[in-house]
């Protein structure tokens, strides 16, 4: 009994992330497994594709208005309803979502969930044991949790330009004063790569190029100002290829490097390169 995990959030994510709609995301899958399993019962009963179709319509509508009035203005004919609810029969409903989008709340929640009476269920979910086997375990209490996590949410592109951004003492990129009413088609913030963006440049235009982009967006002081500098004087500033510094001289006065090797060596770790470490001890002779 009950519906099976997919995914599981840890619920620490949540706090950390400040990202409090991932629990009312995993609450409208759940509405929605509720309601595609509705759909499959009329559509295996009576084939009646524009029933099922209005049941999934004001679902959608409930969730996000405008999502439910582009849903009917595409699909408005009967081979493209049909066509839809197919796809929808076979890969279930998707819910679309707009960032800060309003009236996502608890009234909400207890408002769906009284029409379309979305019950508690117990999850199953597996779990790795150090053997490598896995068993299947089941949530102490029943919560309300989809299926799988079908969840899109609406882009929102930023037609602005980087530039040199505001910093903190480590010469790190950060926001401007939240009071700060500034706006600008430049960029406050300068160009920040995350974690799997770093991984991915690293892995494909190698470790050199991406120490240089790193550097001259946010970490090197002076490979930022020398970007800068160009891209506010140069003739043609959106041909600019390279800045004068060398890579090792990016590399060597970024802040953040210097910071970690920091951090590093207050646990008795010492995380200077083998070459630096080389020449220093050279020096030192």
């Amino acid at each position: 009994m009950g519906n099976r995990a997919e995914i599981i959030i840890d619920p620490s994510s949540v706090i950390n992330r400040m990202n409090l709609s991932q629990l009312y995301e995993q609450f409208f899958n759940f509405g929605a497994d509720n309601v595609h399993k509705a759909i499959k019962l009329v559509m295996d009963d009576t084939g009646d594709y524009h029933q099922a179709y209005k049941m999934l319509l004001q679902y959608c509508t409930d969730i996000n208005p405008k999502y439910g009035e582009l849903i009917a203005k595409i699909h408005n004919t009967d081979a493209k309803v049909k066509e839809f609810m197919d796809e929808v029969y076979r890969d279930g409903i998707y819910i679309q979502n707009t960032p800060f989008q309003k009236g996502i709340n608890t009234d909400m929640a207890l408002a769906l969930r009284d029409k379309y009476n979305l019950t508690k269920t117990p999850v199953k979910f597996g779990v790795e044991l150090p053997d490598g086997t896995w068993v299947m375990k089941t949530s102490k209490q029943p919560v309300r949790i989809g299926y799988e996590y079908i969840f899109l949410l609406y882009k929102m592109p930023v037609i602005q330009g980087c530039a040199y951004g505001y910093v903190n003492q480590f010469r790190s990129p950060m926001k401007a004063n939240s009071e700060a009413n500034i706006q600008s088609p430049v960029a406050q913030t300068a160009l920040r790569f995350g974690e799997d963006e770093t991984r991915n440049l690293v892995c494909t235009a190698g470790g050199k190029r991406a120490a240089r982009l790193l550097g001259m967006h946010a970490n090197s002081p002076d490979a930022v100002n020398e970007l800068a500098n160009h891209l506010l004087r140069d003739k043609y500033p959106t041909r600019l290829k390279r800045i004068s510094l060398t890579t090792d001289e990016i590399v060597g006065r970024n802040s953040m490097i210097k910071v970690t090797e920091h951090e590093f060596g207050c646990l008795g770790i010492d995380i200077t390169p083998e070459d630096q470490n080389r020449h220093n001890e050279e020096d030192e002779l």
